[in-house]
């Protein structure tokens, strides 16, 4: 018996190998994240564990669906007979994973003082004074995840649409193991004041920390069909195929396994040299710079 296969995709090669985020943080309002894709691949021996299928249980299933012990089980090639996944054009058991939700659950910006300086001209005359503003922040971005089982699931491709040079990065990170991920850059200017006699001033350097945090839901399923063979012919036949969910559902195997990433991605942007008098507060300048 060959049961309709059930699957996500329409029409799907033998391997699709692919999911993206893409979290947009280009701007207070173009905050989002996307999640396109799907991973799928022929079911690995750990996959196998996490869902259940061992071979004693899946003959142990099978037994209830037809009444009889099968005395072999297979859930992808290779197999005996001439391999009967390809002689029979049977789908082998393929794990899929495919982004279920995915969503912004919080932003968070403020202003941080980076670097402070004091200007003091102590002369009988106007003075004009420079210096040199070069400090370090650094934009991250981090990933934790749970999930309900062990899966062998290729890499996460993650791209980021940002506000300050670069404006977009990619990068990969491996399926379900927590990561980091940081990007260091450089801030500063140089600044040129002139100061009247006795005068103070100040001058101090502020960037604007946006603190992003995102929640992407992952479902995997499974797909395709077990293939049966009874020694001694049942109906009629030796070989069989029965949809792996069929055989889920009789035997109480898990279908699904359930899998969350929290990603927290932190970015400077926004930087100013904002110069005061110290004693009124009185802001005299604001000079805006750019990340390098």
């Amino acid at each position: 018996m060959v049961v309709k296969l059930l699957s996500i995709l329409l029409i799907i090669p033998t391997i699709y190998a692919k999911i993206n985020i893409d979290v947009i943080a280009a701007g207070e309002n173009k905050r989002d994240v996307k999640v396109l894709g799907s991973i799928v691949n022929v079911i690995s021996k750990t996959e196998q564990n996490t869902f259940g299928l061992t071979d004693e249980k899946l003959k142990q299933s099978v037994s209830k669906y037809f009444g009889l012990v099968p005395d072999n089980v297979y859930v992808h090639s290779p197999t005996p007979w001439g391999d009967l996944y390809k002689t029979m054009n049977w789908e082998p058991i393929r794990r899929v994973v495919v982004p279920q939700k995915a969503a912004v659950l919080s932003v968070k910006s403020e202003p941080v003082l980076v670097a402070r300086k004091e200007f003091v001209n102590e002369d009988v005359v106007p003075k004009t004074m420079k210096t040199e503003f070069r400090e370090y922040v650094t934009n991250a971005i981090s990933s934790k995840w749970d999930t309900e089982g062990e899966l062998d699931v290729e890499d996460i491709m993650y791209e980021l649409d940002m506000k300050t040079d670069p404006t977009f990065i990619s990068f990969s990170s491996k399926w379900g193991q927590d990561s980091d991920k940081y990007m260091p850059m450089t801030v500063g200017s140089e600044i040129e004041l002139t100061l009247a006699p006795n005068q103070k001033y100040v001058a101090e350097l502020y960037v604007t920390k946006e603190e992003m945090m995102i929640r992407v839901d992952y479902e995997t399923s499974l797909r395709g069909s077990v293939a049966i063979n009874f020694d001694k012919e049942y109906r009629g036949h030796k070989f069989w195929a029965v949809d792996v969910n069929t055989l889920s559902t009789v035997g109480g195997f898990r279908k699904v396994v359930h899998s969350s990433e929290i990603i927290e991605y932190v970015q400077f942007i926004d930087a100013n040299i904002v110069v005061k008098d110290p004693e009124t507060e009185a802001v005299i300048k604001t000079l805006p710079l750019k990340f390098w």
